[in-house]
């Protein structure tokens, strides 16, 4: 065998390379749905195309993982985000419930079928999803539930640069960072976080737990008094930062439009305190400033 091996080369550079190591191509299926398991996550879940079932892996991205059953994985995905563990498994289930969203009404996935290995017994393979003309990768950058690394291709199903994707997805990115989006949000501090552990439940008013020193009265015209503070709640109309009780100086975050905002009182400095709900459903207590909320 070894005395042909170069003809074998030979042969291979005069007609060309047999089907067996030619490139893969592209194949479409189109009209997929999720199927609901419970290793579905942001970048990795199961497909059904016709009467048939898929497990695929997308390329150029890798969301946080949804357990900490890698942690190893999970300690590069904090670092890249600069969270803490526990921060980053929450931002993986929160990744895993934007795909279902993204996912919900149908997508077109396409995939050379190559391995994309993994724990499970079946098969995985990676894949490009795409939604209408947005691909899934795109859309988990652009909200901070994905980091860009993994698996590239050169060249994508529309026929674009797979280097051109790339550079969007570092736009979308910096966008993302900027925006204080998924992992680039603020997260609260560890004494924050005992802080809201400490709270009891939202329908209930707690006590100051921070107190605050009495502001000093100035006089002011008349017509410059604002009215007093009541306790209500409201729909914000317009985005507002919130600061940590803690240190008023610590930007928490940014509150968009249309969040229900609970007034719970004033604080120092033309700030009030306000209690608010994340979309995990989790109940925060901040600051922001009275003008910002228009009161």
């Amino acid at each position: 065998m070894r005395r042909f091996f170069p003809l074998v080369l030979l042969l291979v550079s005069i007609f060309g390379a047999p089907a067996c190591f030619a490139a893969k191509k592209w194949r479409v299926y189109p009209n997929c749905t999720l199927v609901e398991n419970p290793a579905n996550d942001g970048d990795s879940f199961h497909v059904k195309y016709n009467r048939r079932r898929y497990l695929f892996r997308l390329y150029f991205v890798d969301a946080p993982e949804s357990d900490n059953s890698l942690p190893e994985r999970v300690r590069e995905q904090a670092d890249y985000f600069g969270l803490s563990e526990k921060d980053t498994v929450q931002l993986g289930k929160e990744a895993a419930k934007f795909t279902q969203k993204f996912l919900a009404n149908g997508f077109t996935a396409h995939s050379k079928l190559k391995d994309a290995l993994g724990r499970s017994k079946k098969d995985r393979d990676y894949a490009m999803i795409q939604v209408g003309e947005k691909y899934l990768c795109e859309a988990l950058v652009e909200n901070g539930y994905a980091r860009i690394f993994g698996l590239t291709e050169d060249e994508l199903p529309d026929g674009k640069s797979g280097k051109t994707l790339l550079w969007r997805l570092k736009s979308l990115e910096r966008e993302a960072q900027k925006n204080k989006l998924g992992g680039w949000a603020p997260r609260l501090t560890r004494m924050e976080e005992m802080q809201q552990r400490a709270l009891p439940p939202a329908a209930v008013l707690p006590p100051a737990v921070v107190p605050a020193p009495a502001p000093v009265p100035t006089p002011a015209a008349p017509d410059t008094v604002k009215p007093a503070l009541e306790q209500q709640t409201i729909t914000l109309e317009n985005s507002i930062n919130v600061y940590s009780l803690l240190d008023p100086g610590k930007l928490m975050g940014i509150l968009k439009a249309g969040a229900d905002v609970q007034i719970l009182g004033e604080e120092p400095r033309d700030m009030v305190r306000i209690r608010f709900k994340t979309p995990a459903g989790k109940v925060y207590e901040a600051q922001c400033f009275r003008r910002e909320l228009g009161l």
